[in-house]
């Protein structure tokens, strides 16, 4: 008899799509509210690497927000990380969205 070296329930993998969504949804949310905060700071008279990193940020949050899509249409894979990096990305470009519809005003 072969002694098996654990338990499998599921074929199922980790998602490296969503995984990176997550990393990328969480490195963008991280960038635009310390982009924020140093604006705030400065009183708007901030450096011109500090709107490039927030733009920057939102292109990242794009690039999640696609690979969390893609995440979340494979079947055979576990839907957390993709799902965490969707809501993470939707939540950095309604922030960035927020951002722009109150500067405007």
């Amino acid at each position: 008899m072969t002694k098996k070296s654990g338990f499998m329930f599921t074929s199922k993998k980790i998602s490296y799509r969503g995984v990176m969504s997550s990393i990328l949804g969480f490195l963008s949310f991280i960038s635009i509210i310390v982009s924020v905060a140093i604006s705030f700071l400065n009183r708007g008279d901030t450096p011109f690497r500090v709107g490039i990193a927030g733009i920057f940020a939102l292109f990242m949050a794009m690039a999640g927000l696609g690979l969390a899509i893609v995440g979340m249409t494979k079947t055979e894979e576990f839907q957390l990380f993709p799902r965490m990096g969707f809501a993470v990305n939707i939540l950095t470009l309604f922030l960035w969205g927020g951002i722009i519809y109150f500067g405007i005003i």
